[in-house]
This record gives structure tokens, C-alpha cells and sequence, in this order.
């Protein structure tokens, strides 16, 4: 510690230098690196006082949020990020990302059900205003898991007897119609707002309550789905005995 002139406590007001810089009247400096800083204090009269201070390596921030993921839709997924600082020198979370998040002041995210791809993006401050960021991508393969069988057997059997669509019920969120034509285009069978997976909203072969000869038929379901999309599928189905 040096005195370049004999002064008792000094007069204010005092003025600060960091490093040989300009002299101002704030005695706060941010953004500092570690090392040996040479600190300078000038009073009223001029007199200077300069003393070494050790600034020792911080905490070093980083955050990872794990590798990209691809999940089916109507699935869920995790972030589970990893930072290399205790939770209690986290000042702030900032999560951006156009998804709805289960809780935005978390570091965990769990169960987003997602309906198209999106991207995470997670910025962490520390107490000391230090930052780290990642960003991670949740694929959604828009798999539609649904089945149409292409033959039945209203026979009575047991087996078979109900044509009707199957889904995963991942996918699918309803069945908006769902109707049946013979070969001539004569419109025979027709349920609406109906759940996949459902034999008693299926056609079970008869036409004004006669079951039909075998026969090829063509059907026609107007599907949504649960990410939104409306598809219309159409095939055709054997009746069998």
C-alpha cells in the first residue's frame, strides 16, 4: 500500500482508477477477469493511494441440455439440463421457446406434449451476472398408427364380425365420419364424431337391418388427427361369410 503525499484519511470526495484507466467517482467494476487488478483511489487533495487486489477464478457457468430427441406424437418428452453450478448461485432461468412449458422458473421440464418439432432454448445467470446457454430440438414424427382392415365376416362368428378403424390412440383424436359406399356409389352406412378402436360404432354388413352378400365396398373416414391435421383416407373392404 503507497501514499504518493502525506494525507491523513483522506478527503472526499474519492475517485477510482482500475488497471492505469480513467479515474471516476464509482467505486464498482463489472465484468472483471481473474488476476492481480492494481486499484487507485485519488481524494480531494489529490493525494493517491494504490493497492494490489486478487481477483480469483469464479465459478465457470455451463449449461447442457442433452442431445436432440425424437418422440412419436401424441408422446411426451423431458429436458432434463445439466449445469455445472449448484441451484442455489442460480439468480435466473430464462427459457424461449413457442411451446407452452409445464413450469417457465424450472430447470426441469417434464411431460411436453408436443404437436410439431420445437426448439428449446435455456439461458442460466449466476449470483455474480455470469451466463451460459444451450438449446435443444424435440423432433415429433408425425406417425399416424392407423389401420383400415380390407376384409370381414358379419357371420355371427364372433370373430371378425365389426368393420371398424383401429389406431395406436396416440395419434388419432377422432374419427370425424366414417362412411360406407357399394360398388355403385349408393351411400349405405355413415357414423360421425366416432373414437377408433370401437366396435359398436363400426358397420356390421347389414343395409336396412338385411346383412349384405359378399361383396366389395368402398369406404370413406375423415380423420383428425391430434396435431391438428384433418386427413381423408378412403379404401375399400371385402364382405365375407
Amino acid at each position: 500500500m503507497d501514499y504518493y503525499c502525506k494525507c491523513g484519511g483522506g478527503q472526499p470526495p474519492f475517485t477510482y482508477s482500475l488497471n492505469g484507466g480513467g479515474f471516476t467517482t464509482s467505486g464498482a467494476f463489472s465484468a472483471l477477469g481473474a488476476g492481480i487488478l492494481l486499484l487507485q483511489v485519488e481524494d480531494a487533495d489529490g493525494c493517491l493511494l494504490e493497492e494490489e487486489v486478487v481477483l480469483p477464478d469464479g465459478n465457470e457457468v455451463v449449461v447442457d441440455l442433452g442431445e436432440d430427441q425424437r418422440i412419436r406424437l401424441g408422446e411426451t418428452a423431458d429436458i432434463y439440463p445439466w449445469v455445472s453450478i449448484d441451484s442455489i448461485q442460480i439468480a435466473r432461468l430464462d427459457w424461449q421457446t413457442v411451446a407452452t412449458l409445464p413450469c417457465s422458473t424450472c430447470l426441469v421440464q417434464r411431460d411436453l406434449a408436443l404437436t410439431a418439432s420445437t426448439q428449446f432454448f435455456l439461458t442460466v445467470t449466476d449470483e455474480n451476472g455470469c451466463e451460459a446457454a444451450d438449446n435443444v430440438t424435440i423432433f415429433v414424427e408425425k406417425y399416424r398408427g392407423v389401420y383400415v382392415p380390407n376384409v370381414f365376416s358379419p357371420n355371427g362368428d364372433g370373430i371378425n364380425d365389426i368393420f371398424y378403424i383401429f389406431s395406436d390412440n396416440q395419434s388419432v383424436a377422432q374419427i370425424n365420419t366414417l362412411q360406407i359406399f357399394d360398388r355403385w356409389g349408393e351411400h349405405i352406412f355413415q357414423r360421425d364424431a366416432i373414437q377408433p378402436n370401437d366396435p359398436t360404432v363400426g358397420w356390421d354388413g347389414k343395409w336396412r337391418e338385411t346383412t349384405l352378400n359378399p361383396a366389395v365396398f368402398v369406404w370413406v373416414a375423415e380423420i383428425l388427427f391430434k396435431d391438428g391435421d384433418v386427413i381423408l383416407l378412403k379404401g375399400d373392404v371385402s364382405l365375407v361369410k
